[in-house]
């Protein structure tokens, strides 16, 4: 069966025109920490199988308003002189961040929060620079200990949120934006995290139903107007741009989605790399990989996995996503498994990878080999292997059972069968090629043995041929020198008969002559 498609609910002229004037007036966006998160959610990262519609973990980060202190730190002309010499000691930790000396930053907030233990902004501070290490446990350990402060700071609890949505507890997330109340869910990082929340709870399983359409349509709605009204009161907001683009992408209104990609990417440029948004970048590749254009969506992933410095798990998985989309197996493989190496107890990339094992297998075994082609045995091997590691992969999950995977049980359960069904047809089938190889071998070795025979039969005529020309040759040379020697025999035998029948004609001539001249000469 055929990969399913983003669902294209077609271009809406009020919605793209609602939207349009927040995509022309992006201006370059304020700085924020390089270890600040961002509200970035993945808009479309589902690898479908033949059987099933699996969602793919959706990627996003959280942003909190403590970024500010970054460029506006506070000075002494606005504050009394003791709280100079705390946010002095705070922004010299700010500094410390984009230099890269993180354990100086850390230690100097550390020291902070033991002399001032209600200071929210460093606990933020920690809490940003913990899930930056990937330390999603400590960040929220962080946040909470923000949020308990002044009965619960928007900062605090819109940060607390994030990591909860990355923990996948979204039950907890919408407590903390509910904690807020009602004037704090109007905060603009409120609202970017309310949407955040909104986005990831949009239902992936059976979205082929029309219920389930409507439902992700609300849902979607939902979030689209809560980020249009964060551009209202920030309109060089790049964070609440992205979230647009990807409720548009959704919602089917590609060129409009890529638009607000495109300006969050100029955007972010300006900065000079200061701010960098690898999540943007995946959402570009998206597009492309939508719209079935794979070298252009791999060449977005590859430099978004870049941005990463190629240790993003969840990167990786789109690559093989689109090399997958594009027929390369082999490819996604490698991908998914570069992908596992990172992040060895993630549920999806083991699915990821039995399916990919699974098509690359079946895909192999209805290829057509000529009779002679040596790559078949190789190319069977590895399929025969891959579709055994894909019957253990759906196996293993299936034994870990559905609160542990997320995965729907009876759609893995129809995998694992189909693996299972297919393994002695595949060996049967592998057989029969080694079979026929064998074959193959014993009648090209009958064939060569037969062409060596022709061959030395056909040297020892060329020989025969050879020595019967030397002795011909031989044989004429003998006769052509008793030829002349013949010759030369007959000339000497007629010189001497002439010479003998000129003395028998004339027998006194010689002596009779010499007398008279001797007397002539007396």
């Amino acid at each position: 069966m055929q990969c399913k498609k983003l669902q294209e609910y077609g271009d809406d002229a009020c919605t793209t025109s609602s939207i349009a004037k927040y995509l022309i007036h992006i201006r370059t966006c304020r700085p924020v920490p390089a270890l600040e998160g961002c509200c970035i959610l993945a808009y479309h990262v589902i690898i479908v199988s033949l059987e099933m519609d699996h969602s793919l973990p959706t990627c996003y980060h959280p942003v909190s308003c403590c970024s500010d202190s970054l460029t506006n730190p506070l000075t002494h002309a606005c504050i009394p002189r003791p709280l100079f010499a705390i946010s002095s000691h705070f922004n010299a930790g700010l500094n410390l961040l984009p230099a890269g000396e993180l354990t100086a930053a850390r230690e100097a907030y550390n020291e902070l929060l033991q002399q001032f233990p209600g200071y929210i902004d460093c606990s933020l501070r920690l809490s940003a620079m913990a899930k930056a290490a990937g330390d999603i446990e400590e960040a929220r350990q962080w946040a909470s200990k923000a949020t308990e402060q002044a009965g619960g700071h928007v900062d605090a609890q819109a940060m607390l949120a994030c990591l909860h949505v990355e923990r996948k507890d979204l039950a907890a997330a919408r407590e903390c934006v509910n904690a807020v109340g009602a004037e704090g869910r109007h905060d603009p990082y409120m609202l970017l995290t309310h949407a955040n929340v909104i986005l990831a709870a949009i239902p992936t399983e059976k979205i082929g139903k029309p219920e389930v359409q409507r439902s992700r349509r609300e849902f979607i709605t939902r979030a689209l107007k809560m980020y249009q009204e964060v551009l209202k009161s920030q309109p060089d907001n790049i964070y609440a741009v992205n979230g647009l683009g990807i409720c548009l992408a959704e919602l089917g209104h590609m060129s409009a989605a890529k638009q607000a990609f495109d300006e969050v990417v100029r955007a972010t440029s300006k900065t000079k790399g200061f701010v960098k948004l690898p999540e943007t970048y995946v959402n570009l590749g998206n597009i492309w990989l939508a719209r079935q254009q794979y070298n252009d969506a791999l060449k977005m992933y590859e430099h978004a996995s870049k941005l990463y410095n190629h240790k993003n798990a969840q990167i990786l998985l789109y690559i093989a996503r689109a090399q997958h989309d594009a027929g390369d197996q082999l490819a996604a493989k490698r991908y998914l498994l570069k992908a596992l190496h990172i992040a060895p107890g993630d549920i999806f990339l083991r699915f990821n990878l039995g399916f990919v094992l699974q098509e690359l297998a079946m895909k192999t075994f209805k290829r057509k080999y000529g009779p002679a082609d040596v790559n078949k045995i190789t190319d069977y091997e590895v399929a025969d292997a891959a579709l055994v590691e894909a019957a253990k992969i759906f196996k293993h999950l299936l034994t870990l059972g559905k609160q542990r995977t997320r995965l729907d049980t009876k759609k893995l359960q129809l995998h694992a069968d189909y693996c299972q069904k297919q393994l002695p047809a595949a060996a049967a089938q592998y057989q029969a090629a080694l079979e026929e190889s064998k074959l193959h071998e014993q009648q090209a070795r009958v064939t060569q043995m037969q062409l060596a025979a022709a061959d030395a039969e056909r040297k020892a005529l060329a020989k025969q041929k050879a020595i019967a020309q030397e002795a011909g040759a031989a044989r004429k040379k003998l006769e052509a020198a008793r030829v002349l020697e013949e010759s030369r025999a007959k000339v000497e035998q007629l010189r001497q008969q002439r010479a003998m029948a000129a003395m028998a004609d004339n027998p006194e001539d010689g002596k009779g002559g010499n007398k008279k001249k001797r007397k002539k000469g007396d």
